[in-house]
């Protein structure tokens, strides 16, 4: 009883003093042991933490024993473990569950296109199995201008590549059958050569330019027919996020074809499934349809130009605007 005596008056004492000295009464006047006041390895006071040690009222109290201090750090180290470990199985899990539906519906697919003889259906087909994979993954995807693609008449889409999840995404938004452009490697496999042939894929060799001059009036040549064509013009995918230079191929068929071009943007196709791996993840995918870019609209502007200048511009074009949509840095520069 007398420290408590003595410890108020040293309390009025202080608040007295504090008045006559700094002509304003303190809020409160606490006395606390050594050390209660935080401060930096440096010695620098620290004021936020003291003021937050105030209010909570936790000033003067002892601190608690190392093992509790050492423990609790340790509980707290392993929340976020646990949290991380968890995502990753949960992500396998999911993983392992997509990869299966994407298995089935592709050989129910594969069957469907096998047995149906007209070129339509068989697209019907595809398309419904593109569209159960993202319903069963719960996968949401959000097309925007579907409306710039022309329904009566045909023309030549292209679009950035990030995933082999493209083709999929696109069978599943695109509202007219097309033919995909497909690089000659794939012909190597007798699976997928039976399911893109039967889907009038256009094979083309990258590497062998005789073969691909070729390739490219085969092309030009079903363009004309009455054929709309599905290209990549950056020629491949890698793992960098970016879009690459577009090759001529698509440019110079819609320019000799005298075909309207449709640019097309992907995005988080990439991040569903990366280049390289099987490990399958949920996100939303965004395609966006521009504008109708004609060639014979480019050739009023220029009069003078001829096939190949045309074919340029188109490709300036097209490239502007999937750059600006599909959400990664140019690595054309």
């Amino acid at each position: 009883e007398k420290d408590a005596a003595a410890l108020e008056q040293i309390q009025k004492n202080i608040y007295a003093l504090t008045n006559d000295v700094v002509g304003t009464p303190p809020d409160d006047v606490v006395l606390a042991p050594r050390g209660s006041v935080l401060k930096t390895s440096s010695g620098k006071i620290r004021r936020s933490a003291s003021r937050e040690l105030y209010e909570s009222g936790d000033i003067g109290k002892p601190a608690r024993a190392v093992w509790w201090q050492m423990a609790r750090l340790t509980v707290a180290s392993l929340v976020p473990t646990v949290h991380r470990f968890w995502r990753r199985v949960s992500e396998s899990i999911f993983a392992v569950y997509a990869l299966a539906v994407a298995t089935f519906l592709w050989l129910c697919s594969l069957v469907a296109i096998t047995v149906t003889p007209r070129f339509e259906d068989r697209w019907k087909a595809v398309r419904w199995a593109a569209r159960a994979m993202l319903a069963a993954t719960r996968t949401p995807m959000v097309v925007r201008g579907t409306e710039n693609i022309p329904r009566d008449s045909h023309s030549v889409i292209v679009s950035n590549h990030a995933s082999n999840l493209d083709r999929f995404v696109l069978c599943a938004a695109l509202p007219v059958p097309v033919s995909f452009v497909a690089k000659a490697e794939l012909k190597n496999n007798f699976v997928l050569r039976h399911y893109l042939t039967r889907l009038r894929t256009e094979f083309v060799d990258r590497f062998d330019k005789q073969r691909g001059t070729a390739d490219a009036r085969r092309i030009v040549r079903h363009a004309r027919e009455g054929c709309t064509l599905m290209f990549y013009p950056e020629g491949g995918m890698e793992r960098r996020p970016g879009l690459r230079p577009f090759k001529m191929g698509a440019f110079a068929a819609a320019a000799d074809a005298n075909l309207p071009i449709v640019p097309l943007a992907i995005r988080g196709t990439r991040s569903i499934l990366r280049p390289d791996s099987y490990l399958i993840r949920r996100t939303t995918v965004t395609i966006d349809v521009g504008e109708i870019i004609d060639p014979a609209e480019v050739r009023k502007t220029n009069p003078d130009a001829d096939t190949w200048t045309v074919a340029v511009e188109l490709r300036s074009l097209s490239r502007e605007y999937i750059l600006r949509h599909c959400g990664e840095p140019d690595l054309g520069r």
